[in-house]
């Protein structure tokens, strides 16, 4: 017996055929009660048939409580209900109602609900009807909505989990279309997994071809129209497993150098995102490599060359290629270290040239030679700046006697009160000339004073001078942009020079502005002047300019630790003794201190790639065991740098950190690296995790592995060579990531030449081609590729790639190993072959279902669907029947139907329930008629809406009964005499009569009610 309210409330809602607006009232009064329902204890095959009769009448946003209620039963039961009961049906026609369709509200109630069973179905059960998979398709191509995004967001999950999703073929042109017009990135990483575990959408025949049908297209498109398109494509062929599938065993690469002569703008745009050359070695080696050696083999210099003399952009690309191409050793110019200082000495020296050409050059009244014989007039705006400065800048620094004479001290002092009193403080705006004669007065003081430092301490009373440096200071803090050439910025000058020197800081000591500018760094706000103050900040040992960079370093303004890191970079290539004076004066300490994880990341970026430059370096953070332990607490991967250092194998626990790496660190060195080769894309997302990686002009070089880094020495690779025979275990692993783990371990254990009698003794070599042969993977056939490109050259190597019929390629300055047969190397292609599902005709119905059939063909649906509207006017019982509507239902969620033919459909059984009512059902006959009249209460109840709790059953007479047409449960509002004498029986009476006299009985008084 059926005493479920919900199932008994549903079954009324039915008995009534209430009006539109009436049961709107009914299905929000369940809807109220859901939470106290436990739909885990519910007759779901009495509920879902009742559902699928309401679902007909139902207003489209009160379907929204049918949703609803579907997804509380799915939820609630151990095995998904929705395709045995065809409710999936339901939700595909909810979704695929069109705009207008159903009633039009502010949000789509109806639509949000049943997206809502769809976010459960793919949560709980990681699968999707095809039913539901069809609708979705059906509504992403109508246009003006504003489902697309979440439709395709659930298609891509579909994808990885409906086994046969190959039976709907238009998934993948939504996903190619979408990635061609968005470049959307979901469907870039699904097709590239996709790729790798070859499921079966990718492997569909004319995949590959559809991935750039935008630049293969009969008629040309314009090259601005295909910007997106261009760089989807080009991203998604930048990983294995997408390049090996299309690019080499479906021939894309061939098919876009086809393209060249068509497309020839795009196509190249193509060819350089995917090859993005550089001169310099890089962790992309063995990936570009392999693909320009294909591209090559495909006749792409010889397709540019024939377009060099009408194309422009081929003539181009043809020549960035020729360096790449020519098979030789390029030899790179090495900028000696002489050369380097050379430059930055003639940097240093560029103001002095200026000043004393300035000098020399200025017409100038008198020809002076000493500054005994020099007046400086009482009027200030009758001075002979030409001279002042000349004998700033040339006399004075050659004449060390006269320099330091005390008339020469008051006349330097004068000439200061006057720069950095009336003249600074008066706006310079109105006059060019003075202003440039003020910042050329300036520097000749600060040539002056670099060469006689001891002239400094004649400053240190000097009022205005204190007070130019206070107003400088405060300008820089507070001004929006401080430009570099004015006389602002040439008072941080001299303040810059001072901070250097320990005579001239003394003189800011006395001046009580050192203290100020230990915090100076963290007061400046904007990054324009923080970058200016930084570029004009030399670094000097055990002075104060180490504690004013500080300050810039540690500063809270977002942008100011990163300004000041790249500043860093720039004074690695001029500083004096960079590694005392810059790395462990600041740069350590730094580290130490840091406690924000970000500015914690962009410092281990710098500490990573200064170590990796300079071995000098590296070896000072060897020696610091704290700064090490903070390495290994926040960065451990990164301690690996400092294992090619003999003392440190001996001062660390060495065998504790290869017990770590081959439990953990060899597996995240493997996220660590494909971090890296992405970055050199464009693609920095990932960095954020792995710090360490350190890029140059865009390019990443290739992360340092313990492994790789013991192996640089004799101690170190003693330790290492135990780990070898469990490696080569390990490449035979089913995982892939294991697998994976293992190669680049043992790869970089042989790019040391000290390896090679343990390479060869182990046959490494031999061991990574019989993983490469034996292996499906993609991913895992490229990381073979780059693991033998880092082999050291050795007879040894040379020999094995002989033998396999593989060849060292050399690309400019870079170089790889590669095979010379790709289909070898990349086997036969996977083809899946699409399959049709079948939907079984209905015994007796056979001549409606294969009219209802040719619906489904574009070809023969107009002549099919006249025939069935000729047989639904003469007979239109004919179709109403709910096996057909299945069917008809069943057709749409099997083949791939128009809209028109869907529409049709729909409407055709838009009156006739897929379910029918289950007979000889027991019900709860008392508990029925209560939830009946709690319903027919609730319609006309104010307020109109009201909890199911708070509906209360009012007493009423026969008359009132009849005209609030409530006579067919009359039992509950009808006291037990009116009920009798409508009767003739009591109410319990009335519950034991036999069917069919029961439900004939309720018929028949439905029927008294007042029209």
């Amino acid at each position: 017996m059926i005493t479920s309210e919900l199932a008994l409330t549903l079954h009324a809602a039915v008995e009534l055929k209430m009006k539109p607006q009436d049961l709107m009232k009914a299905l929000k009064l369940i809807e109220t009660e859901f939470e106290n329902v436990n739909f885990a204890d519910q007759p779901v095959d009495i509920i879902a048939a009742y559902i699928h009769h309401i679902y007909l009448s139902a207003p489209g946003p009160m379907r929204s409580t049918l949703m609803k209620i579907i997804c509380e039963l799915e939820l609630s039961s151990p095995n998904s209900i929705v395709e045995q009961y065809d409710l999936d049906k339901l939700i595909a026609l909810s979704i695929d109602q069109r705009p207008g369709e159903s009633m039009q509200s502010k949000v789509d109630e109806e639509k949000v609900a049943a997206f809502r069973c769809v976010s459960i179905l793919m949560r709980f059960r990681k699968y999707l009807p095809t039913s539901i998979l069809r609708a979705m398709i059906s509504l992403y191509n109508v246009p003006n909505h504003n489902y697309k995004g979440l439709i395709l967001a659930y298609l891509l999950e579909a994808v990885l989990t409906n086994s046969k999703i190959e039976e709907i073929p238009e998934i993948s042109s939504i996903l190619v279309s979408a990635f061609h017009e968005t470049g959307n990135k979901g469907v870039g990483a699904l097709i590239a997994y996709a790729s790798e575990h070859k499921l079966p959408f990718v492997l569909m025949d004319r995949f590959a071809s559809r991935l750039i049908n935008p630049i293969s297209q009969y008629i040309p498109t314009k090259p601005e129209d295909l910007e997106v398109c261009t760089k989807a494509i080009s991203a998604l062929l930048r990983t294995w497993p997408t390049m090996l599938l299309f690019g080499f065993q479906n021939n894309l690469l061939k098919d876009i150098v086809y393209c060249l002569g068509h497309q020839t703008e795009a196509v190249i745009l193509i060819l350089k995102d995917i090859l993005n050359l550089t001169d310099q070695r890089c962790i992309t080696d063995g990936f570009t490599g392999l693909v320009l050696y294909a591209l090559m083999k495909c006749g792409m210099i010889e397709r540019l060359n024939e377009l060099a003399s009408t194309v422009p952009e081929a003539a181009s690309f043809l020549s960035e290629l020729l360096p790449f191409v020519s098979q030789s050793d390029t030899k790179l110019i090495d900028l000696s270290t002489s050369s380097i200082t050379v430059q930055s000495n003639q940097n240093n020296t560029d103001i002095v040239l200026k000043i004393r050409k300035h000098a020399q050059s200025t017409e100038s009244s008198e020809n002076v030679t000493s500054i005994a014989n020099f007046k400086l007039d009482d009027d200030p705006s009758k001075w002979d700046w030409p001279n002042i400065n000349k004998i700033l800048s040339v006399i004075l620094p050659h004449n060390d006697t006269e320099a330091n004479l005390a008339f020469t001290n008051k006349k330097l002092n004068s000439i200061v009160d006057q720069l950095a009193g009336p003249m600074y403080n008066t706006p310079l705006d109105s006059n060019q000339n003075r202003t440039l004669n003020m910042i050329d007065t300036l520097h000749s003081f600060l040539i002056l004073l670099d060469t006689n430092k001891k002239l400094w301490e004649n400053f240190e009373k000097n009022q205005n001078l204190k007070k130019a440096f206070e107003k400088t200071l405060t300008l820089f803090q507070t001004s929006e942009v401080i430009p570099a050439k004015c006389v602002c910025a040439t008072f941080f000058e001299m303040i810059a020079a001072m901070i250097c020197d320990p005579t001239a800081t003394n003189t800011l000591k006395k001046m009580d502005l050192a203290d100020k500018l230990v915090t100076f760094g963290s007061t400046v706000t904007t990054p324009q002047n923080i970058k200016l103050c930084l570029s004009l900040i030399k670094i000097e040992k055990d002075t104060l300019s180490i504690d004013v960079f500080r300050s810039f370093l540690n500063s809270q303004v977002p942008t100011a630790q990163q300004i000041a890191i790249e500043a860093i970079r720039e004074k690695k290539k001029s500083a004096k003794n960079f590694v005392d004076a810059v790395f462990k004066a600041l740069i350590i300490p730094h580290v130490k201190q840091i406690q924000d994880p970000e500015q914690m990341n962009a410092a281990m970026n710098l500490l990573s790639e200064l170590c990796l430059d300079d071995m000098e370096c590296r070896r000072a953070a060897a020696e610091d065991m704290q700064l090490l332990d903070v390495i290994a607490s926040k960065n451990h991967l990164m301690l690996a740098i400092f294992f090619s250092i003999e003392s440190v194998i001996k001062k660390l626990n060495t065998q504790k950190e290869i017990t770590y790496w081959m439990e953990k660190g060899n597996a995240k060195y493997c996220k660590l690296y494909d971090a890296a080769f992405e970055a050199c894309y464009g693609d920095t997302s990932a960095l954020a995790s792995f710090p360490s990686v350190t890029l140059v002009n865009g390019f990443a070089r290739i992360p340092p592995h313990i492994f790789g880094e013991l192996a640089k020495t004799a101690e170190g690779l003693a330790v290492v060579e135990p780990q070898v025979g469990q490696l080569l275990n390990l490449i035979k692993a089913k995982k892939k990531h294991e697998i994976r783990a293992a190669l680049f371990a043992l790869a970089h254990i042989c790019s040391s030449p000290l390896a090679e009698n343990l390479v060869k003794d182990n046959d490494i070599g031999e061991a990574i081609f019989n993983v490469m042969n034996s292996t499906d993977s993609s991913l895992i056939r490229g990381t073979c590729v780059v693991a033998f490109s880092m082999f050291s050259p050795s007879s040894y190597i040379s020999t094995l790639i002989s033998k396999h019929d593989w060849q060292f390629f050399n690309f400019g300055s870079r170089s790889c190993v590669i095979p010379i047969n790709f289909e070898q190397f990349v086997g036969k292609p996977d083809v899946c072959e699409p399959t049709m599902a079948q939907v079984e005709v209905i015994k007796g119905e056979e001549d409606k279902c294969q009219l209802l059939k040719r619906l489904t063909s574009m070809i023969s649906f107009n002549k099919a669907k006249e025939e069935i509207k000729s047989i639904f006017k003469n007979d239109q019982s004919s179709f109403r029947k709910s096996i057909l509507a299945k069917y008809g239902h069943e057709l749409m969620a099997t083949y791939s139907v128009s809209p028109d033919a869907r529409f049709f459909i729909e409407v055709l059984f838009k009156d006739t329930p897929m379910v029918g009512i289950p007979k000889d059902v027991k019900l709860d006959r008392k508990l029925e008629a209560q939830c009946a009249g709690k319903l027919l209460e609730a319609i006309v109840a104010k307020p109109n809406l009201l909890s199911y709790n708070e509906v209360q059953i009012q007493e009423c007479d026969i008359d009132k009964c009849k005209k609030m047409g409530r006579m067919m449960y009359c039992d509950m509002f009808l006291n037990d005499d009116n009920f009798k004498s409508v009767a003739g029986m009591t109410k319990e009476q009335f519950y034991a009569l036999p069917e069919p006299d029961y439900s004939n009985k309720r018929l028949s008084w439905s029927e008294a009610n007042s029209n």
